[in-house]
């Protein structure tokens, strides 16, 4: 009884931290057409913005895949991989994210570490 009590409560929280990430997963996408869009429509001539607007899309990919790395190491149920892959997701998240991304990370990991 016991025991089905403890993984009924861990497959829950598995699945609330998988719709966490889903949810930072979608915010993301949406972040990272931000700089294309700013470089195709607003960007004039090639400058610093320009540079900035390319540093800030390669953050923003990289924290796209470091938050759909932990998503599907959290579906494997490999919480190792996941909880460390988390750690990296919400630092990345937080600055290529628009900190949305790093908050929705955040809270994710908090789950994971509490399994």
């Amino acid at each position: 009884m016991v025991k089905s009590s403890l993984f009924v409560k861990r497959e829950e929280t598995i699945r609330r931290a998988t719709s966490l990430l889903t949810k930072a997963l979608l915010v993301n996408l949406a972040v990272a057409f931000i700089p294309p869009i700013y470089i195709l429509k607003f960007s004039g001539s090639i400058g610093l913005h320009t540079y900035v607007a390319i540093a800030f899309l390669g953050v923003s990919l990289a924290s796209l895949l470091t938050v759909w790395f932990t998503k599907r190491a959290l579906e494997d149920y490999d919480l190792a991989s996941a909880s460390s892959a988390s750690l990296l997701g919400v630092v990345l998240g937080t600055i290529g994210g628009l900190v949305v991304v790093g908050l929705l990370v955040q809270r994710a990991r908090k789950l994971i570490t509490s399994i």
